[in-house]
C-alpha cells in the first residue's frame, strides 16, 4: 500500500469544517512526523481465494498479521470489508488500484493505492 500524501492534501482535509480548532492546530503540528512515520510503514495485503485477504503490517520492525474480507460490489469496485465500512472502494486506474470514498453517489479520490509487488 502506498500512501501518496503531500502538504496540500493535508491543509485540504484540515479545511474540514467538523475538525474542531485544536485539533487542527495539533494535525498542524505533527504532519511533518507523519511523513517520516509513514516512511517506516509496510502494508501488504494478500487476496485470498476464499475472499479472505491477509493484511500484514510492519511498523518499526514489529510485525503483525490481520484478516479481512474482499468483494466486488454491483458496480465493480473492490470493497475491503475489514469495519463494516463499504463507503471506500478501490477501481483500478491503470495499473494501481487506487482508494475512492463513497459521498453521497460521487467517488472522491483519496492519496492511497495498491502496486502488485509479486
Amino acid at each position: 500500500m502506498i500512501f501518496d500524501l503531500d502538504e496540500d492534501f493535508i491543509e485540504k482535509e484540515l479545511e474540514d469544517e467538523d475538525i474542531p480548532w485544536i485539533g487542527k492546530i495539533v494535525a498542524e503540528g505533527v504532519s511533518g512526523m507523519v511523513f517520516n512515520i509513514l516512511d517506516e510503514i509496510d502494508l501488504q495485503f494478500e487476496f485470498q481465494d476464499d475472499h479472505r485477504l491477509k493484511i500484514m503490517v510492519e511498523v518499526f520492525g514489529e510485525e503483525n498479521v490481520e484478516y479481512a474480507r474482499w468483494y466486488i460490489d454491483s458496480k465493480g469496485a473492490l470493497v475491503l470489508d475489514d469495519d463494516d465500512d463499504d463507503d471506500d472502494v478501490w477501481l483500478f486506474e491503470g495499473k494501481k488500484l487506487v482508494a475512492f470514498d463513497r459521498d453521497h453517489g460521487r467517488l472522491e479520490r483519496q492519496p492511497v493505492y495498491l502496486e502488485r509487488v509479486r
